[in-house]
Formats: structure tokens, C-alpha cells, sequence
């Protein structure tokens, strides 16, 4: 996708016909967007429109990607919609990727965590259960409980191990082959840990900014390009405050008092909104105001990244090594207590 636009950029900054450069992308074997290129140019031969041809393609594009093209088309400006679409998508993925990666480590801790457990505890347990046996010791509320929980973990420690891997792998191979593209597991998973979801709208309000100050450039009124900038938003909440404050300015309500309730959520481009004839506010102030809010979503980013594996090895290795411990000591201090104060029966 990011090769393809970035090709129909390049093509409509050349002055190129769509449908002559689509079809000389799809003769070269070595892209990885000729045979999307080569329907394409098909469909655009045949009379379609550009939004038509890619709604066309199956499995469809999504609205949103629609909706960018389109306003990128009626502003007269669709290199720069279609470039900030690319921008956009790469650095969320970069920032996914990266995230990803500090994975690593607190994944591998946890499977040698538990694999530890499994290796030890039963073992131990029989052990114990052995000792108090020869010692002739009644056994306590501790090593009941370790009883307890070694026979769950030498039934389905390793069960539990195996479908875990097993399903990870499956799930890997599902977004490769049905899903190409897709964010894969380990993304499906990060994507709805905070504060992930709040740096991913911070990119979308960024995305949107850029949109604004194309739409403007091209001096589109202002409730029309707010509704097209909303369109290519899937954060339902901002879109249905786009869509309501593009509503108040057509209804005549004044622009400060119709991107009030914008302000709430979206503070910068609520005050940009509401005051859009002020000459401060142009195309410059919205460009502006998308790098403000890319750069929070980068910080959130950078910031989850750092700290979240850390707090899981902290959390998932301290825990193993204490429960380690406790497994330990606990079960033998309770003997030896009552070696110590028990007559031997």
C-alpha cells in the first residue's frame, strides 16, 4: 500500500496519466505493487474513477483510505494527502515495530519462568513429601498448598506451555496468509495496552491537521474539508466531533462556539477551529499543530516502550524468583518447627 502511493504520487506530480503510469508499474515484475497497479490501470482504462478502481479491489480498501483520496482529489492536492497518509502509517508502524522488539526479552523471561516451574516443583514437592514422611511429620497449610499446585502444574504445566506457542504460532501464520500486512499477534495485542490507543489518536489528530491545512490551501469552505478530514479518521469519537462542528458552522453557529466541544478532547485543533478567518491561523498553524501532536504520540510511544518490558521482567522475574523462595523456605521452616515442638509419633 505505502509502495502504491507513493508510485501515484510520484505519477500526478510528473503530470503522468494514471492510467498509462499504473500500467507501466505493472509490467515491472520486480515491484511489489504491480499486480495491484496493473487491475488499476484496467479499471481506470475502462472509465472508472480512481475512488471507484480501488473500491472495486477485493479485499476492499477501507473508507478511510477512500475518504483521504478523494479530499486529496478535490483539494487538487493528492501527493501531499497520499504522502501523509504514507507518513502516517509508517510511523505508527515504526513505533509498533520498535515496541515489538523491546518484547523480546520480557517474552523469553516468562517462558523460562514457567518452564522453570514446571522443571522444579514437582520434583521438589515429591521431595518434600518424602522428607516429612521419613521425618514422621504431620503435614502443614504450606505444603499442602505446594501439593496443591504441583499437581496442577505437572498435569498442565506443559500443556499449557504448548498451546500457548501453538496459538501464537497459528496466529502468526493466519495474519500472513489471510491478513498480509497485518500488525501480526504481538501488534493485535500492544495495540489495546495503554496508553498505545491514546499515542495512535495523537498520529490520527496529526494526520488530520495536515489534511486541514491542504483543504485550505486550495481555499476549500471550511465545513466542507472539515467533513472530508473526517472521513479519514477511524477514531469515532473525533470524527463524530468533525462531522458536528462542520454541521454548527453550515447551521450559522459562530466557529468558536460550534468547536467547543472539541476543545475538550482535542484542545490545539479545537482553538485552530475556532477561529479559522483569523489570518494566524492558516495552513502554517495547522502544519504546525500536526507536528505537535506527532510528536506526543512519539513520546507516549518511546515512553511505553522503555518502561512497560521493564515493569514485566520486574514483575514476572521478581515473581518466579520469589515464588522460588517461598516454595523453598516455607515448607521447610514449617517442618523443622514442628520437628521443634512436636514429638515424633
Amino acid at each position: 500500500m505505502i509502495d502504491l502511493n507513493r508510485e501515484i504520487a510520484a505519477l500526478v506530480r510528473a503530470g503522468v496519466p494514471l492510467e498509462a503510469g499504473l500500467s507501466a508499474i505493472s509490467a515491472d515484475e520486480g515491484s511489489p505493487a504491480s499486480e495491484l497497479a496493473g487491475r488499476l490501470s484496467d479499471r481506470l482504462q475502462a472509465g472508472m474513477s480512481l475512488a471507484d478502481a480501488l473500491r472495486a479491489e477485493q479485499p476492499g480498501f477501507s473508507p478511510e483510505y477512500i475518504a483521504i483520496l478523494e479530499s486529496g482529489l478535490r483539494s487538487g492536492r493528492l501527493p501531499e494527502a497520499l504522502e501523509s497518509l504514507c507518513g502516517l502509517v509508517e510511523l505508527e508502524q515504526e513505533s509498533l515495530q520498535r515496541t515489538q522488539v523491546a518484547f523480546v526479552y520480557p517474552l523469553l523471561v516468562s517462558i523460562l519462568a514457567w518452564s522453570g516451574v514446571c522443571l522444579f516443583l514437582p520434583g521438589f514437592t515429591a521431595t518434600l513429601r518424602e522428607t516429612y514422611g521419613v521425618m514422621n511429620v504431620p503435614a502443614g497449610m504450606f505444603i499442602g498448598w505446594l501439593s496443591s499446585i504441583s499437581d496442577f502444574v505437572g498435569g498442565w504445566g506443559w500443556p499449557l506451555l504448548l498451546a500457548v506457542v501453538v496459538g501464537m504460532c497459528v496466529w502468526s501464520l493466519w495474519v500472513a496468509i489471510l491478513r498480509p500486512g497485518g500488525p501480526g499477534l504481538s501488534g493485535s495485542l500492544l495495540s489495546s495496552l495503554p496508553p498505545l490507543p491514546a499515542a495512535r489518536r495523537h498520529y490520527e489528530v496529526a494526520h488530520a491537521c495536515q489534511l486541514l491545512a491542504a483543504l485550505i490551501e486550495q481555499q476549500v469552505p471550511l465545513a466542507d474539508g472539515v467533513r472530508l478530514t473526517a472521513g479519514t479518521l477511524k477514531s469515532r469519537g473525533l470524527r463524530l466531533g468533525l462531522h458536528k462542528y462542520a454541521d454548527s458552522l453550515t447551521a450559522g453557529i459562530a466557529p468558536a462556539e460550534a468547536a467547543t466541544p472539541l476543545q475538550a478532547g482535542v484542545p490545539l485543533l479545537g482553538w485552530l477551529l475556532s477561529t479559522p478567518a483569523s489570518p494566524v491561523f492558516g495552513p502554517a498553524a495547522f502544519r504546525q499543530a500536526a507536528k505537535s501532536y506527532e510528536q506526543r504520540g512519539r513520546q507516549q510511544f518511546e515512553w511505553f516502550r522503555l518502561l512497560f518490558p521493564v515493569g514485566v521482567v520486574v514483575l514476572i522475574g521478581g515473581g518466579a524468583v520469589t515464588l522460588y523462595a517461598l516454595t523453598v523456605f516455607l515448607p521447610l521452616s514449617e517442618m523443622l518447627e514442628r520437628m521443634m515442638w512436636e514429638p515424633a509419633g
